[in-house]
């Protein structure tokens, strides 16, 4: 009745007026009720794909490249069960079984010890237990070789490979090499992936070419992955002479003459109060040199492939006073040592 009154009082213009501004906003109202109802729908889709997408996606390579590592229940169980990286390279590792797997490179805690390989001075690595379905990552800074194993299933043969190269200025990053069944260049596996040959020839290639022995007074050695692996596996030099070891390899090698370190004894030998020398892993393309001043006879041996047979013996002769007369390299034969048959370079 108090509004009535109101209304009454003001004129009939006034309510009229409103209701003609009411019936002129009704369209305005239709079209933006439809807007306001789609935006809301998109918003609540957005919400709902985000919170089923999986948290920690992997992003995508920038500086340092990502290789990845598949982790299966069956052969191959690695896979590739061995990658060439750049130093400054991040292996990724997917466990794609259905039990769990992990990523060990630590000689105490494997059943066979050479399962595990790691260069001097660097730490090891565990990834521990990695469910299905998880991943585990690792930065390689360190140039060398890394074996490593599964604690779960060493025994089973899952048992990979990384080879990590110097980095170069400018230089792109390497691409994965491809994974293909062959011999596995460590320990003769078969059944599991290796390395391309092919690629890895042009990855590894040593930026300079080996030169030749110029006066002669240092006489080279190749080291190769396959027979003769030290090539020539004996030589005569004298005494003050130096032997260089050149690795032309896809995988490090190493020049040890001391029994303590080798699973055979019999692999070094040295003449009496000479100290023993170790080279520790010459990677690809790299160098190692010694200088024999006394005379007699030296065996030595990879640490890495001595149960392979690459085992190799130099002789050093006197030098005759007042001369010193260079004797060429011998040449290259297959020798076999003292454990099998035949006979080494006799002693001098």
């Amino acid at each position: 009745m108090f509004k009535l009154a109101i209304n009454s009082a003001r004129g009939p213009g006034v309510s009229t007026r409103w209701a003609a501004r009411f019936i002129c906003a009704i369209p305005g109202l239709l079209i933006f009720l439809p807007l306001a109802m789609t935006a809301y729908a998109q918003t609540t889709a957005n919400a709902v794909q985000a919170s089923v997408e999986p948290p920690g996606s992997m992003a995508p390579p920038s500086s340092e490249p990502v290789k990845i590592v598949q982790m299966n229940d069956d052969m191959p169980m690695y896979q590739p069960d061995s990658i060439v990286i750049t130093a400054g390279q991040t292996v990724e590792w997917h466990n794609n079984g259905q039990v769990s797997h992990s990523v060990v490179d630590d000689a105490t805690r494997a059943a066979k010890p050479d399962d595990a390989l790691i260069p001097s001075g660097v730490s090891t690595f565990n990834s521990g237990s990695i469910m299905p379905g998880h991943t585990f990552k690792h930065t390689f800074t360190v140039p060398g070789r890394y074996r490593y194993f599964c604690m779960s299933h060493e025994l089973d043969g899952m048992v990979g490979q990384v080879i990590v190269r110097p980095a170069e200025p400018g230089e792109p990053p390497i691409a994965q090499a491809k994974s293909e069944p062959s011999k596995n260049l460590e320990r003769g596996r078969t059944g599991q992936s290796q390395i391309s040959a092919a690629s890895l020839e042009k990855l590894l290639k040593p930026s300079t070419a080996i030169a030749e022995s110029g006066t002669g007074t240092v006489k080279i050695i190749q080291m190769n992955d396959d027979t003769p692996e030290y090539d020539p596996g004996s030589i005569v030099i004298k005494a003050g002479q130096t032997v260089e070891w050149h690795n032309n390899g896809q995988v490090s090698h190493s020049v040890v003459d001391d029994a303590a370190r080798a699973a055979n004894p019999g692999d070094a030998l040295i003449p009496k109060g000479v100290e023993t020398f170790n080279s520790g892993n010459v990677m690809p393309g790299g160098t190692y040199e010694h200088t024999f001043k006394v005379p007699g006879r030296y065996r030595y041996f990879c640490m890495s492939h001595e149960l392979d047979g690459m085992v190799g013996e130099i002789t050093v002769l006197p030098a005759p006073p007042g001369t010193e007369p260079l004797i060429s390299q011998a040449k290259s034969q297959p020798w076999k040592n003292d454990r099998g048959t035949g006979s080494a370079v006799p002693d001098p």
